[in-house]
């Protein structure tokens, strides 16, 4: 398929590459439900903490813990709520839980961050 380019308008200057600027991510990843990885940008590994705590490990550290955190579960049709915390520079924990708030892993997994 088509590839965006990065470039959002015309009226102001933008890289058009990924992870250059504060415009575009700084790290992506797809993960599999076996925590393999699908794709990615600037994730080196993903860590399988337990059930449904997953770590994105960054290739390249972030400036500063400030960066903003992007999650989202694929769980074959059911509800499933995503959050993220022990954000630090080069990772961050990403739990994913079902409706009892017990966690659960997902069919598959996806976080992008943006930030320095």
């Amino acid at each position: 398929g088509a590839k965006m380019s990065g470039l959002v308008g015309t009226t102001q200057s933008r890289s058009g590459i990924v992870g250059i600027s504060q415009d575009t991510a700084g790290a992506w990843c797809n993960i599999g439900n076996s925590g393999t990885i699908n794709d990615s940008f600037n994730v080196s590994s993903v860590t399988d903490i337990s059930t449904g705590l997953w770590q994105p490990n960054f290739s390249s550290d972030f400036a500063n813990v400030n960066y903003a955190v992007v999650a989202t579960a694929d769980a074959g049709g059911s509800a499933r709520f995503v959050t993220f915390y022990d954000q630090l520079v080069g990772s961050v924990i990403i739990k994913v839980q079902a409706g009892t708030e017990s966690t659960v892993d997902p069919d598959s997994l996806s976080v992008i961050t943006f930030g320095d």
